[in-house]
């Protein structure tokens, strides 16, 4: 601030221009006041997303977890635009303080006494960076939490793709056993379907031979008959021997 242009500017003018100050400071001041409760509600939706993360299935906390990495990144970028304004909102704190106070001086009010009295936002600007650095803190747990979250995320995943391939290795037996099996069912049709044929081929032959065997079976018992009848008749002709010689060993018959 010029202070030396100040005490000549006409006091008019001075006054137009603290006025105008004033306006810009009470604009910027109330855009401070509502970035700064943006941001106390992002932290405070930050805070139920955490809170949501460690209630939540595995499935959910992927969908938490970006939406907690989108509110954790407009926090970031809030803070840091903030923290320009906040810089502004002094500097224009501090050049309308100085401007003012040449005024009252030029209109013999000396330190400012019957003016309108400045928003101290000192202890406001405090009490904000005390809760970013509280924020940031809880921000830090949470993106440790987070990348564990991440590690085991990572391990199911790997835990799934590894059960996926035992699975789909046991899926690949499966149908090989079924194919061999379908092979092996495919070879007993036709297999019964032979036998069949064979079956229905062989069935003449095997009357024909039945037949044959009863033929047989007559022919052997005529052959026994006549064999016992030829024991019989060679027994007779043995006896007859019999009864000849004996007769013949008569000895006076033999004289």
């Amino acid at each position: 601030v010029d202070l030396e242009a100040l005490e000549k500017m006409p006091l008019d003018e001075l006054e137009v221009k603290v006025k105008e100050l004033q306006q810009d400071f009470e604009k910027l001041s109330s855009f401070v006041n509502e970035q700064e409760e943006e941001l106390t509600s992002k932290a405070q939706t930050i805070d139920e997303l955490q809170a949501r993360m460690e209630q939540a299935s595995e499935y959910d906390r992927l969908s938490l977890e970006n939406d907690l990495a989108d509110e954790r990144d407009g926090y970031r970028f809030l803070e840091e635009t903030l923290e320009g304004q906040r810089r502004t909102l002094r500097q224009k704190e501090e050049e309308l303080g100085q401007n003012r106070s040449i005024l009252m001086n030029r209109k013999g009010h000396s330190d400012g006494t019957g003016a309108e009295p400045l928003i101290d936002l000192g202890p406001v600007v405090s009490q904000i960076e005390a809760q970013r650095q509280q924020q940031a803190e809880e921000i830090s747990k949470l993106e440790a939490q987070i990348s564990q979250m991440r590690t085991a995320i990572q391990q199911a995943q790997s835990l799934v793709e590894q059960q996926t391939g035992q699975q789909e290795q046991l899926r690949n037996e499966i149908k090989q056993q079924e194919e061999t099996l379908r092979a092996q069912q495919r070879s007993a049709s036709e297999t019964i379907g032979r036998v069949n044929t064979y079956q229905e081929t062989l069935q003449p032959i095997q009357d024909h031979v039945n037949g044959l065997r009863q033929r047989l079976d007559a022919v052997v018992g005529t052959l026994s008959q006549v064999q016992e009848a030829g024991d019989y008749q060679l027994q007779a002709i043995t006896e007859m021997r019999q009864i000849l010689q004996g007769l013949l060993n008569v000895p006076e018959f033999a004289s």
